[in-house]
């Protein structure tokens, strides 16, 4: 098994500076801190998130802890050239009618249009997009929204509209996410947050 990427796990780049390290750290333990889960799955994954965040932060916040990480990890180069991304890895999307699992491979932001193998119903979802910025409110004629901008990674864009977001659901700038709308609309009904390998469902609308 493949050593953590501590970096990937507080969402930062190899060059940040302690400050950055350490900001991100603060962010990240507080959006997993398990009491702000009820659902018992989410508990145990926010817990799990919490044990690598702290992990990755006494290595990385430490100066000649992250050196000696920095030494034993696969230089970001090979021969002068950049080293290929890393794989993207399959991701799991709920059918918005029956909750059956569709395992798919993350298409960097795409919009996929989805059949469900338990319900045959058709939904479209947009897989592995990155969040730009946090999401906003905006007044929309009688009501207000969250709006969400998501970014794939050819440079697509994609804008959501929330009128709810569930408290537990803390998104950052950059941040991996899946929105998952109802069968034949275009209303949400699942954002998905990936992070560090982690992945939590939650119901939008």
């Amino acid at each position: 098994m493949s050593p953590e990427d501590h970096y990937a796990v507080l969402g930062v780049d190899r060059d940040a500076s302690r400050e950055e390290i350490e900001d991100a750290w603060r962010f990240h333990l507080k959006a997993f801190h398990p009491d702000r889960f009820q659902d018992t799955d989410h508990r145990g994954r926010a817990e799990e998130m919490s044990k690598r965040l702290n992990a990755a932060w006494q290595v990385l916040g430490d100066p000649a802890a992250r050196r000696r990480y920095d030494r034993r990890r696969p230089s970001v180069t090979v021969n002068g050239a950049a080293a290929a991304a890393p794989a993207r890895r399959p991701r799991e999307i709920p059918c918005p009618t029956c909750t059956t699992i569709s395992r798919v491979e993350d298409p960097g932001g795409k919009e996929l249009l989805l059949r469900c193998p338990g319900c045959q119903d058709q939904f479209a979802a947009i897989v592995g997009a990155s969040l730009v910025e946090r999401p906003r409110l905006e007044r929309r004629w009688w009501r207000i929204d969250y709006r969400m901008l998501l970014a794939a990674d050819d440079g697509e864009g994609h804008i959501v509209s929330f009128r709810k977001l569930p408290r537990e659901l803390s998104l950052a700038d950059g941040m991996r996410i899946s929105v998952v709308f109802r069968a034949g609309t275009d209303q949400p009904a699942y954002a998905i947050a990936h992070h560090g390998g982690v992945d939590m469902l939650f119901p939008v609308r």
